[in-house]
Formats: structure tokens, C-alpha cells, sequence
């Protein structure tokens, strides 16, 4: 892949602006890093069906420069992945899947815009020729006011409550008899949205505006739209060193009382009971991978302040053994410990 360079547009609309104008296309993806900091947009790129771990694409060139908490700072290059859970990677990888099924898709980040925490967009491209063909775009491009979105039909859970209350039974049955120290039991919710153009991006948008975060995105391909708005970063990867930031605790930021919160959050039993389970996953998945005895924990517990939670969050680093690339460590540690639990592979089972 021809490498790639980050050039400063002389005029463009915002983000918004520029992903409501772009919303008819069946290919959209964008990043988004909040307030402070970077945000992508890429559309009609062509996609690379991922299947299993050697299906992942080689990096030969790019750089993800790092800034702390969030996506990076910029990036100049490479490839945007996403991995479905099910991905089957690592020796303890559960079968959930036929094989042969997509369980993930790869596009290269070399045509894209992106915007910088001033606001100023710029070019992510390959040559002149992309420089140009961007240019005409963004001066073509006519922002579209999309109506809210609004909920069809009623929004209902996957079990009622007497059968969420036997499934935390029975994680609680099998943490007593010693077969697993913690699961993540998520309750997935159903609901239809009112007709409407590009009500993916409304929902996005909807998101952005009312709940700010640093790690958002919306990845619109083959009539899938998938909008993640965590603030959690579950690797970074900088110098050949990986940092991994789970969470676990959350408190709701209530006027006047960002400190009673922030004190209540360090102090609490079982959020910090739960951070330091995570933590001893994550170690043990980079301690795979890292140089021998590099783990270290630089944060075991820290709060983080978004504009409507304060998090837990603990910081692990590694610097990475020689030879180790990003098969290697995806292969270590995904998927995340704070989406399964401890020990990971029987919580795994224990979830499905």
C-alpha cells in the first residue's frame, strides 16, 4: 500500500457537517475523539472480509501518534479493524462460529478526512491526485439537517427480570464453587426507529452531542451500521511498548459533588475489587507477549471525569517482545477481560 501523508485542507465544514453531507453513501466510517481530541472520516472504502488472525492485514507503514487517553493524536496511515467478539483468536478461542464466517473487516486508512482538536480539517492521502480528488469533494459537499431520531416501536430486553435474576444466579453459583471469579453480563435491548434518512448517523450525532466521549465511532458497511461510544481503551500501542486502560466503576456526575463522587469511586469495595480482577487478566494476557518481566502496573486505580461519569480506570504497560506484531498481541489478549471476565476462557464459556 503506497504510503501516505497528512495534508492541511484550506477550507472544509466541520465534522457534522461534513458526515451528514456524506450520509447517502453505503460505505461510512468515522472516529471520533471528543472534545480535545481528533476525529476521522472515511467513505466508499474498499473493504477486506477477516476471518480468522491471518486474514489481518500487514502493517508495513504508518504511525499512530499517541495522545494519552482516546484515539490517537493523529494518524498517518494504516489500516482501521474491526473485530467482531466472536474473532477467532488465541489458543483459548471458543469455537462460536461456523468456520469461514466474517467475523471482522480491515480497510486501509489511506483516503480519509480528519480534524484536529482546533477544529481544522485535513487530508489523509496518498498522493496529489487523492489531494485533489479530496479537495473537489469537500467543496462539493452540502451539510443535511437530519431529523432526531425517534423510537418506533417500544424498546425490550432479551430476558424480563426473573430471567436476568437466573443468570445472575448462576454467575453467582459458579463464582461460590470457585469456577470463575467474575463475568460481564450484558442484557441486550431491541427497539425500531422511525423512518427517516440516515437514522444511523442521527443516532450517532444524538450520542455526540449529549454524551461526549474519546472513543467513539460509527462503522457503516454492508448494510451494518455499528455505533461504539466507550470511552475505554482496551490497547495502544506506541514505541513498541502496549498499554492496555480497563475500566470498571462508574458513578454519575452530580452538580457540586465532583469530589464526594470521585472519593466515593476510590473508596468503593467492590469497584475496585472488580478494576483489580481486570487487571491481573491483562497482565497475564500481556505478560504472553511482553518482554519477560516488563509487565508493570503504572495506575492500579485512577478516576477519569467525562461530562457525565467519572470512571475507574487502571493503567498496565509492556514493552513488547521483539519479534511480537499485531497478530501476536491481538492474538494475547483479545477479546477484552473487561468484556468477559476472570479467569478469561471460562468466563467466556460461563457468558455463552
Amino acid at each position: 500500500m503506497p504510503e501516505t501523508r497528512l495534508h492541511t485542507a484550506p477550507s472544509a465544514p466541520d465534522f457534522e457537517d461534513c458526515l451528514t453531507a456524506l450520509s447517502a453513501h453505503q460505505t461510512l466510517l468515522c472516529l471520533d475523539g471528543g472534545p480535545g481530541g481528533w476525529s476521522y472520516l472515511m467513505w466508499d472504502a474498499p473493504g477486506r472480509p477477516l476471518r480468522h488472525l491471518d486474514d489481518l492485514p500487514t502493517i508495513s507503514h504508518g504511525q499512530a501518534h499517541d495522545a494519552g487517553l482516546g484515539w490517537p493524536g493523529h494518524i498517518d496511515g494504516g489500516w482501521l479493524v474491526q473485530l467482531d467478539y466472536e474473532f477467532p483468536v488465541g489458543p483459548w478461542a471458543l469455537p462460536l462460529l461456523e468456520p469461514g464466517t466474517i467475523t471482522g473487516w480491515a480497510w486501509p486508512l489511506d483516503r480519509a478526512l480528519a480534524w484536529d482538536p482546533q477544529g481544522q480539517c485535513h487530508l489523509i492521502a496518498r498522493d496529489e491526485d487523492d489531494v485533489t480528488a479530496l479537495t473537489q469533494t469537500l467543496a462539493s459537499l452540502r451539510p443535511r439537517q437530519l431529523p432526531p431520531p425517534g423510537i418506533h416501536s417500544p424498546i425490550t430486553s432479551a430476558w424480563d427480570a426473573s430471567g436476568h435474576q437466573q443468570r445472575v444466579e448462576a454467575i453467582v453459583a459458579a463464582i461460590t464453587c470457585g469456577e470463575i471469579y467474575q463475568a460481564n453480563l450484558t442484557l441486550p435491548f431491541t427497539t425500531r426507529l422511525k423512518a427517516g434518512p440516515a437514522r444511523d448517523i442521527a443516532v450517532f450525532l444524538a450520542l455526540r452531542r449529549q454524551a461526549p466521549g474519546c472513543c467513539a465511532a460509527l462503522l457503516r458497511h454492508r448494510g451494518r451500521s455499528i455505533i461504539s461510544h466507550s470511552p475505554e481503551t482496551f490497547l495502544q500501542v506506541h514505541n513498541h511498548r502496549a498499554t492496555s486502560m480497563p475500566i470498571k466503576g462508574t458513578r454519575r456526575r452530580t452538580a457540586n459533588c465532583d469530589c464526594d463522587q470521585r472519593a466515593a469511586l476510590l473508596a468503593a469495595a467492590k469497584d475496585n475489587a472488580e478494576l483489580a480482577m481486570i487487571v491481573d487478566l491483562v497482565r497475564n494476557d500481556l505478560g504472553r507477549v511482553a518482554q519477560r518481566g516488563g509487565v508493570r502496573v503504572v495506575d492500579p486505580a485512577r478516576v477519569i471525569d467525562l461530562s457525565y461519569v467519572h470512571h475507574l480506570v487502571a493503567d498496565i504497560s509492556a514493552p513488547l517482545a521483539p519479534l511480537v506484531d499485531h497478530r501476536a498481541l491481538l492474538a494475547a489478549t483479545f477479546p477484552p477481560g473487561s468484556i468477559t471476565g476472570a479467569p478469561k476462557i471460562q468466563a467466556m464459556r460461563v457468558i455463552q
